[in-house]
């Protein structure tokens, strides 16, 4: 069943008016950034963001000059995930919605977009109508490129009603729902471009089950086959976007382990392949910047603050003197105007909390915005990044959260430990709203980037493969074990709190290392490998691959019951000695419930302490600010129970 979003107009910007509370509060910190999503429209005099507030969720166009208001749309619900400029009079809104599907056991998070017109308020949900569309599908919605001057949108989706469902193309006008076909995929198409008149430049095509994958070119009206690998388990590379000019594709060589990214390759139209020197050493391309038709314009770099490259000299200048109005700051740049006179972008300096702003290069610096309200600038926790080295030598960057208002007494601190979920990912510099609560609350927060990590090269990520509740654990407790060794902190105060892999790693804490926690909270985390692993193999179709990913990461690819059971830990349940609250969304299509639920069972048989909350009408990222809040009160009364900061 194919599901419509409604959306309702309002009218009033009182609504988002507001005063910063005098003292931290729980609500301020746990409820859905204030902006969380934003856009520059093409010539830069408008900016577009997602609200949240009093319960509600608000779409907001406004003028970057004096903040006049253009439009307010109401979108509390749906769960919307991001948003973005069509044209200078159309606002393109991503959102999804947990649902389940006909014949299908699972749940899965459906998406859609919908185009709101700015003049006439008129709203429209994009290939709503389209028939033969398959009924479960979570990329519905994705926009492969746009003709701003037709207002047309080429969308790519699953069609038919089989298990394995074929990709085709199709493109769909911004006042219409019922989307046309103009070109047909296969069941192992997972991906198009397209230029600006809907016609095919080229796709992708993977199959997990017979190993082969396949870019095919369509350039000047000749299909062919450019590049292609046979005995591979995963997609061996990442194509980003096209070349300027369309005479290519930039990739990214995926075969090492698939996550970490290091340089751009160019496969030209005749099958060419050359290597770019768009590389940064210790770092990986963490962002691609795409236009409309998915043409590369530049690069963001990973590391504890980003760092960029732009493909045209204007732009480039104009970021690099951006950058320099706040040096040692995170700035994220987002999004430019057509001319690339104007920049949007949020900062985090650590004296307040994070900033959206439009930078002009006539030497204008309009802050909007900030991202969260209620949070008094005194009480953001400073963030310092350090490296350590693991047991066996390798570097470990990390994050460490102090205290606001601690002053110079860096001694015998409380603690949390705070793992990243993932694992495929990384803390960098940044305000971080868990980490800085807990800071508020008096704790030193601790933020290692273990082996596994992304964001500081492939050599890094790669040695993760195969080591949960390993050698990524022991980067974990040897960071710990520094920081009680430089008396920083209190060996008897520390708690480890994560979500998602993070959950993982925090129960793995209080099953391997029971001696060092005093208490561990896992949101949505894994406690039974095994029985993942298995669940995904259930609901993944064998040509994506996933089954056997989740295999290479958490075992190298030895998945007898033994290995294992030796890392999960459901199994080691008498281990503990540590009070334990898991939290779960009971819509989680990610980590499912049952493997909180699964770990509750396992401790209360082994009569260890024990709580489970289960988060009604939650996913896995915590999208409401009610789950979010509740989580928060849930974990802050567990804290001042079992290790208070005071």
């Amino acid at each position: 069943m194919i599901r419509r979003f409604v959306v309702a107009l309002v009218f009033s910007a009182s609504c988002i008016a507001g005063n910063a509370a005098a003292e931290p509060d729980i609500q301020a910190y746990g409820a859905l950034p204030f902006v969380s999503s934003t856009d520059l429209s093409p010539s830069g005099e408008y900016f577009a963001a997602i609200v949240n507030t009093d319960g509600r969720q608000l779409l907001l166009a406004s003028a970057v000059s004096d903040g006049t208001q253009r439009l307010m749309v109401d979108i509390s619900n749906h769960k919307a995930r991001g948003l973005s400029f069509f044209g200078e009079d159309h606002v393109i809104l991503n959102s999804s919605i947990t649902t389940s599907a006909n014949r299908s056991r699972f749940d899965y998070e459906y998406s859609a977009a919908v185009a709101i017109d700015l003049n006439s308020t008129d709203v429209t949900q994009l290939l709503y109508r389209t028939t033969d569309l398959h009924p479960r599908q979570s990329g519905l919605g994705r926009m492969v490129a746009r003709n701003v001057d037709t207002l047309t949108a080429y969308m790519p989706a699953y069609v038919g009603d089989t298990n394995v469902p074929d990709f085709d193309l199709f493109s769909n006008a911004l006042d219409r729902s019922r989307g046309v076909r103009i070109a047909r995929g296969t069941r192992d198409t997972i991906d198009w471009f397209v230029g600006p008149d809907g016609q095919e430049i080229a796709r992708e095509d993977f199959n997990a089950r017979s190993e082969k994958y396949a870019v095919i070119s369509y350039a000047n009206g000749e299909r062919r086959t450019i590049y292609e690998e046979d005995g591979v388990s995963r997609v061996p590379i990442s194509v980003m976007g096209l070349t300027e000019g369309a005479d290519g594709l930039y990739f990214i060589d995926a075969a090492s382990d698939g996550e970490a990214f290091e340089t751009l390759f160019k496969l030209s139209f005749d099958g060419e392949i050359t290597e770019t020197d768009f590389g940064k050493p210790n770092a990986e391309i963490d962002r691609v910047f795409l236009d409309d038709n998915r043409v590369v314009r530049g690069l963001k770099y990973s590391g504890f603050l980003p760092s960029y490259r732009f493909f045209d000299a204007q732009l480039q200048a104009n970021a690099d003197k951006l950058l320099a109005e706040f040096p040692s700051a995170m700035v994220s740049i987002l999004s430019w105007s057509d001319d690339q006179t104007k920049i949007l972008f949020r900062v985090f300096d650590g004296t307040n909390v994070d900033r959206y702003g439009v930078w002009s290069e006539n030497g204008d610096l309009s802050l909007l915005a900030s991202r969260r309200r209620g949070i008094a600038p005194e009480y953001v926790g400073r963030v310092s990044a350090i490296n350590y080295a693991a047991r066996d030598g390798m570097n470990i960057p990390a994050l460490i959260t102090l205290p606001a208002n601690v002053g110079a007494d860096l001694q015998d601190l409380p603690a949390i430990v705070l793992p990243h979920g993932g694992p495929a990912s990384y803390d960098r510099i940044d305000f971080d709203w868990l980490a800085q609560y807990f800071a508020a609350k008096g704790y030193l927060v601790f933020q290692p980037n273990f082996r596994g990590s992304t964001g500081f090269g492939s050599a890094h990520r790669s040695a993760g493969n195969g080591e949960w509740g390993r050698a990524m654990q022991d980067d974990i407790t040897d960071g710990v074990q520094l920081l009680i060794d430089e008396d920083l902190i209190d060996p008897e105060r520390i708690c480890i709190i994560g979500a998602s892999y993070g959950g993982y790693a925090a129960l793995a804490g209080g099953a391997f290392t029971p001696d060092l926690y005093r208490c561990v909270v896992s949101i949505a985390g894994v406690a039974d490998v095994k029985e993942m692993i298995d669940q995904v193999d259930r609901e993944s179709s064998s040509r994506t691959g996933r089954t056997k990913y989740w295999q290479r990461s958490i075992s190298d690819g030895d998945t007898s019951r033994s290995r294992l059971d030796s890392v999960s830990p459901a199994k080691h349940a008498e281990a503990f000695s540590a009070p334990v609250l898991l939290i779960h969304g009971r819509d989680d299509t990610v980590v499912p419930i049952r493997q909180s639920k699964i770990m509750n069972r396992a401790l209360r048989r082994a009569d260890k302490d024990v709580d489970l909350i289960k988060l009604r009408g939650e996913d896995h990222w915590l999208s409401t600010s009610e789950t979010r809040i509740a989580t928060l009160e849930a974990i802050d009364a567990f804290l001042d129970e079992h290790n208070p900061a005071g």
